[in-house]
């Protein structure tokens, strides 16, 4: 009807405008770069979606664009429609998801910041930075409640004591605890109100990395956390999260081949979402809960 018109750009981005009110009704950039994460706000009316370092914003009703930002880290807020923003220059921003407005700006590192997470009652930050600082603040006003205990680790066994990039936070419903996960393969839980470390996991570097015998030590690479069982996982070993010893399934947890065990479950917990390793790289295993089969 010579009402829309499609655009398709050398980045391999794609838009539909609205030619009468010269205004784009979608964008995507799908052809140019793998999502990295994705979530849901607490209400599921928006998607958000994470491509190397930029933030897409989507209504979920019909897929249209909301907004894109800047992004190498977000958090959304589990009480309201609101995202907290990290940069590679070390800077937070709490946004409105719905209209992008600015609630909050603060400088939180002095580089790049790699994680951010708030507490379940959506009133605190954590984040990690490459400063190798971990820090807790006050989502309200930005101000800095204080940092987390520091950790130093020998990785190599050489003698070194390195301190660790904390790439993942997670606030522990019904307790005092944030478990962070880094490098190294490295596990941290803090109290959360005095920022003292509980305990520190240090995993054992890996044999084979790719289906191949390596000669240069890797460290595992997934972390999945496990609240009904209250455990989490590094790779496939489980953890409790209150002792931080390995829990009673000392062996792996079952999973089909080149899958991992741990993921997120569907509503009525029939089904678990897992990532998909070397022969399933780039791939979602979905397996039966209870028998642990792959379903497809």
């Amino acid at each position: 009807d010579s009402r829309s018109i499609g655009l398709a750009y050398l980045d391999g981005s794609v838009q539909i405008w609205d030619i009468g009110a010269s205004q784009a009704r979608f964008g995507a950039r799908h052809m140019n770069a793998p999502i990295n994460a994705v979530s849901y706000t607490s209400d599921s009316q928006y998607l958000l979606i994470q491509r190397r370092d930029e933030l897409e914003i989507r209504r979920t009703s019909d897929g249209s664009m909301i907004g894109r930002f800047e992004a190498v880290t977000y958090a959304v807020s589990p009480t309201e429609n609101l995202v907290a923003i990290g940069d590679e220059d070390g800077m937070v921003r709490i946004r409105r998801i719905d209209n992008g407005e600015n609630l909050l700006v603060f400088q939180a590192h002095e580089d790049l910041i790699y994680s951010i997470a708030f507490s379940k009652d959506g009133l605190y930050l954590a984040t990690g930075g490459r400063d190798c600082d971990v820090k807790m603040w006050d989502a309200k006003t930005g101000k800095l409640l204080h940092y987390f205990e520091e950790t130093r680790i020998d990785s190599y066994e050489l003698g070194s004591n390195s301190r660790i990039f904390a790439y993942h936070m997670e606030f522990i419903p019904n307790t005092d605890t944030v478990v962070g996960f880094g490098s190294w393969g490295t596990a941290v839980a803090w109290n959360i109100n005095s920022g003292a470390t509980k305990y520190v996991i240090q995993s054992a570097p890996l044999d084979y990395y790719n289906g191949m015998m390596t000669v240069k030590p890797h460290f595992p690479e997934f972390f999945g956390v496990d609240l009904a069982e209250n455990q989490f996982f590094i790779n496939e070993v489980g953890y409790d999260i209150d002792t931080g010893e390995v829990t009673e399934q000392n062996e792996p947890l079952k999973a089909p081949k080149d899958c991992f065990a741990i993921g997120p479950k569907s509503l009525d917990d029939k089904l678990t979402f897992t990532i998909g390793y070397e022969s399933r790289e780039g791939q979602i295993c979905i397996l039966n809960t209870d028998t642990r089969e792959l379903i497809r």
